[in-house]
């Protein structure tokens, strides 16, 4: 059966928050507070991914505001 990392993103203008949870076991596998730049999120995942030694789906969500 494969893993599945669950990521959330809080967007802001000038930077994100990302956590990212074992989808199994509820485990948080890294936080982050970086700018906003898609090279900076694409950095977290393949790091948290790296914590797995077998295949894991990735599924990430981001908090969308009024706008």
């Amino acid at each position: 059966m494969s893993s599945i990392i669950f990521i959330g993103m809080d967007v802001h203008k000038n930077s994100f928050n990302l956590c990212a949870l074992d989808g199994h076991t509820g485990e948080i596998l890294g936080e982050t507070q970086c700018s906003s730049d898609a090279k900076n999120v694409l950095k977290f995942v393949n790091r948290v991914q790296e914590q797995f030694e077998e295949e894991a789906f990735v599924k990430v969500g981001y908090e969308a505001g009024c706008l």
